[in-house]
């Protein structure tokens, strides 16, 4: 069946909007698309539909990926017309395109997200006192981390899920940081919880949970730090 992948945006309309709630959003997006979606089999037959990840509530993405599955060939440009005239306010359809049947999946594809962290200062703080932060986060050999859940509590190095320097930067009072976040079975973070531990840890005078968060990339990262996209060639090799 033609294996559709689209990059879409969730604006800052549907901020607050639960994952379960923007995936019923999308199904009816599709069905007034009236695009020859296909379903699965059985009894209790569902959109063959599937998402990048969860998005967490109060997290917006540009861009967020879907994978669309059709019983039928249509042109890519007329599917792209007619779900875009679908969409609800607050969801953009930014790009496209068929991919290879035998291309990874999503959630098996993407191993790196990268987001942006905003949120008010709490005191004086100057762009050489934040440099300052970010370089003790990065030259860190070890951060200690306690990740409490509703079913466990896990020890985490989040020195081993960050790959790469932060960077960031401050305007009206506010700070904005940009932290890219490995995603593996192995142990993640969210990056709520990294402004915590820069509030906690390295003294950036913010408090913990008053931020605003943006997801602004998701890609496999390979060794060699270069970031192969959804809608990349590569991204439909066999991994």
């Amino acid at each position: 069946m033609p294996r559709l992948r689209l990059s879409i945006a969730k604006d800052e309309p549907l901020r607050f909007l639960g994952h379960l709630d923007f995936m019923r959003s999308m199904e009816r997006a599709l069905r007034r698309s009236d695009l020859p979606i296909a379903y699965s089999e059985g009894f209790h037959a569902h959109m063959k539909v599937s998402y990048d990840s969860a998005l967490a509530v109060g997290v917006t993405a540009d861009p967020l990926y879907m994978d669309v599955e059709l019983s039928e060939d249509v042109p890519y440009e007329d599917a792209a017309r007619a779900l875009a005239a679908a969409l609800a306010p607050g969801v953009r359809l930014t790009a496209g395109a068929y991919i290879e049947q035998r291309a990874p999946k999503l959630m098996a594809l993407i191993n790196y997200e990268q987001y942006r962290v905003t949120g008010p200062l709490t005191a004086a703080f100057t762009d050489a006192q934040l440099q300052d932060v970010l370089t003790r986060f990065d030259k860190a050999t070890t951060i200690p981390y306690t990740k409490v859940t509703p079913k466990k509590t896990r020890q985490l190095d989040v020195r081993n899920i960050v790959p790469e320097p932060l960077r960031g930067r401050i305007e009206d009072d506010f700070v904005t940081i940009t932290v890219g976040l490995w995603r593996t079975l192995a142990g993640s973070i969210k990056p709520t919880e990294l402004w915590e531990i820069l509030a906690n840890d390295f003294a950036l005078p913010v408090a913990a949970g008053q931020c605003l968060v943006s997801r602004v990339k998701v890609a496999r990262r390979t060794e060699d730090g270069t970031y192969i996209l959804p809608l990349d060639a590569a991204a439909q090799e066999k991994l």
